[in-house]
């Protein structure tokens, strides 16, 4: 699964470090300007494999 994460620079990293926590992250992307926001942004590439005690649907 691919993600864009968007918002400002420290948020968008803990967010980042939260996600790899729960899941297992292939790949973070360098961040890049956002050009309609202000901020960065970045993209995560996430396998996610259902596991009886990860998260569930939304």
């Amino acid at each position: 699964m691919r993600v864009r994460l968007s918002g400002d620079a420290d948020t968008v990293t803990r967010l980042a470090e939260r996600l790899a926590e729960h899941f297992e992250v292939l790949g973070v992307s360098a961040p890049y300007s956002d050009r309609s926001d202000p901020g960065d942004r970045r993209y995560l590439l996430i396998n996610y494999s259902r596991q009886a005690d990860g998260p569930g649907p939304a």
